[in-house]
């Protein structure tokens, strides 16, 4: 056994004994009211956890009256990234499709389509939302892609009643959050520490309660934490924000519309270099290099000479760490 699997098993029996503190747990619901623009209060009440926040988007001019028809209008002839099922095999794959025949197939009732990362820009809504006071600190504005466009803009969620999405986690140590414009949605939450228990490290996919009792064989922790997640039910007006690494669920009990983003920022970001080096532990395809966004903007952007020595800190960390994990097929350190 592999020292890497060794702590990993021991890990996970410490959190699964002491998961006392998880069990049966609702969000905490702050006000965007009582923040306005103090990022750094926000972080503080956060305290590394989810929660729902209100009135992120009090009297919104596009917001206050959206509504289903109202969406189908502005999307029209716009052709949206959605996932679509293949087969019982490959999953979900990436499948344009003109927001017309989208609409059509929810009408009928039918999951075909799944719109969950259709990019804001290039749509009627560009430049009518910016993300939240709070979370406008983001290292990611940075990122390019070779067309000078940001490569983490906010994105659309569109789901049908009866949606699902799996069991997942926002890679390469990212916060996540949604505004749920209208609608409603239920989130099923669990804390990094009962990651493993949710992840096959073999087939790289996580738990999925519609997986056969075969697949389900292969997650054997799952019956101990299944009862330990923290769950919210969204409705139109909610922000949930996820810190890196929380692992989540979301089923859609009713038509709903959101917009969100990923974003990181140093007032979570040992929590983001945590969750990374779990991902490249298990050789996950990062979606940026957090070390040269550390490098490059991190410590350009702090404010004080101890937020820049905490960042320092934190990149020897992964300095050291990659020296120690090494790629087994290419006796390569792993890269972020």
């Amino acid at each position: 056994m592999s020292t890497f699997k060794f702590f990993s098993i021991l890990f996970l029996l410490v959190a699964l004994l002491g998961s006392d503190a998880f069990a049966a747990r609702s969000l905490r619901v702050l006000d965007a009211k009582d923040y306005g623009d103090d990022i750094e209060r926000f972080y503080a009440d956060c305290a590394s956890e989810p929660v729902i926040v209100k009135n992120v988007y009090e009297n919104h001019p596009l917001f206050s009256n959206l509504n289903p028809s109202i969406v189908e209008g502005l999307l029209s002839g716009i052709k949206l990234q959605t996932y679509k099922r293949s087969d019982e095999n490959t999953g979900w794959k990436l499948f344009p499709v003109l927001a017309e025949a989208y609409f059509d197939e929810m009408r009928v009732g039918s999951q075909k389509y799944f719109i969950l990362d259709q990019p804001l820009r290039g749509t009627p809504l560009e430049g009518q939302v910016e993300a939240p006071n709070v979370l406008k600190e983001d290292w990611l504005d940075s990122l390019k892609d070779a067309e000078g466009n940001p490569e983490f803009g906010l994105k659309i969620t569109l789901s049908g009643k009866g949606s699902f999405t799996v069991f997942h986690e926002d890679g390469s140590g990212e916060q996540a959050w949604m505004y749920l414009v209208y609608g409603q949605k239920k989130w099923t939450i669990f804390p990094p520490s009962l990651r493993a228990a949710l992840f096959d490290a073999q087939f790289k996919r996580f738990y999925d309660p519609r997986m056969s009792e075969a697949e389900k064989a292969r997650y054997p922790f799952y019956q101990y934490i299944k009862d330990q997640a923290w769950e919210v039910t969204a409705n139109g007006g909610d922000l949930i924000l996820l810190p890196p690494g929380w692992v989540h669920q979301v089923d859609t009990s009713e038509e709903s519309f959101g917009v969100g983003g990923n974003l990181v920022n140093g007032h979570q970001i040992d929590e983001s270099v945590q969750t990374a080096m779990v991902e490249r532990s298990h050789a996950l395809k990062p979606d940026f290099s957090l070390e040269d966004l550390l490098t490059e903007v991190g410590l350009k952007r702090a404010k004080t000479p101890s937020e820049q020595e905490k960042l320092g800190v934190l990149l020897q960390q992964i300095l050291i760490w990659r020296r120690s994990v090494q790629d087994k097929t290419t006796d390569q350190p792993l890269k972020l």
